[in-house]
């Protein structure tokens, strides 16, 4: 199948376990261009994240767009290495998700998953009662964690710098999120998303310009009660959400989709999927660990391709 679709670009990404996005074809950095046509890559590591940047140039645009792919990996990397923590504008967004989603989406439960991490690295869970100190508002300590939020808000600013160069034909991507904008050759991007019990492609597709974020559940550290992982921490009980098997969700901008993406295995996949219906510009699609297709009302998966239905 690969090789019957040479121009996809292949979700194998998870966020909780920070996992990659590989895109096709990329080395650890990219190669000289010799055309004055043609798709220029870059790639970045920022704290042990990677940001690859994808443009089609146009013609005698190569050179120009090399130099503009740097730019936008400076702007990603600025952002992640220390504009994220201070932002207004990202401690707004994640409040307003933390509203919408009912806490499910919490940056302050940082220290329930630094608990966790603790516990896990000691060889066992947390207690009931170390969860429950960890839980009290009098004992908080004020940390804010955004975590993959701030990766998307950091690839949506990576791609608003292609667009302050005067690109329109581009994808940014990183740890799950990606930015998408114009074609490739005069067509829409494609990707192929692996199916999550590892037997090839779940589906092919076009995307269209915005911002698509995944969630792969991965295997399990621990069998905890059900729980298949222990990845996504549930802020009103302070113990795994019940995953599901993948969470995809398109917005126009990665912070959000990634925000949307965390709260959907907290809630469920039905009232998460009802939550994406009643935003605004965003869509969702959840696979259940049973392999059931939950989808909002504009997207779905037919006969193993990504289908927009507005």
């Amino acid at each position: 199948m690969p090789g019957t679709f040479p121009q996809l670009h292949r979700v194998i990404a998870g966020i909780a376990g920070g996992a990659l996005l590989l895109l096709a074809g990329l080395t650890a950095r990219s190669q000289p261009q010799q055309s004055l046509v043609g798709t220029v890559n870059d790639v970045r590591e920022v704290g042990g994240v990677r940001a690859i940047v994808t443009i089609w140039a146009e013609q005698g645009g190569v050179n120009v767009a090399r130099e503009a792919a740097a730019r936008a990996l400076d702007r990603f990397e600025a952002v992640l290495d220390h504009e994220a923590r201070l932002s207004p504008t990202l401690a707004e967004l994640a409040e307003r998700w933390k509203v919408a989603t009912g806490g499910a989406f919490d940056p302050e439960a940082l220290p329930l998953y630094q608990l966790w991490e603790a516990k896990l690295a000691e060889g066992r869970i947390p207690s009931p009662e170390e969860i429950a100190r960890c839980k009290d508002p009098l004992l908080r300590t004020g940390e804010i964690g955004f975590g993959i939020v701030a990766i998307g808000w950091a690839v949506d600013e990576a791609a608003a710098e292609l667009h302050r160069s005067g690109f329109d034909n581009y994808w940014v991507a990183t740890a799950g999120c990606q930015v998408v904008h114009g074609t490739r050759e005069g067509r829409p991007w494609r990707l192929a998303i692996d199916d999550p019990s590892g037997s090839g492609y779940l589906a092919i597709g076009e995307l269209r310009p915005g911002a698509l974020v995944v969630h792969y559940r991965e295997d399990p550290p621990f069998l905890l009660e059900g729980c298949e992982r222990i990845g996504i921490l549930d802020p009103s009980t302070g113990r795994p959400a019940k995953e599901l098997a993948l969470v995809l969700t398109f917005a126009p901008h990665a912070a959000d989709a990634a925000a949307l993406a965390l709260a959907i295995p907290v809630l469920g996949a039905q009232v998460g999927l009802r939550l994406a219906h009643a935003t605004p510009e965003i869509e969702a699609l959840a696979i259940s660990s049973q392999g059931a297709l939950h989808a909002s009302d504009g997207v779905t998966i037919r006969s193993g391709r990504l289908t927009w239905l507005d």
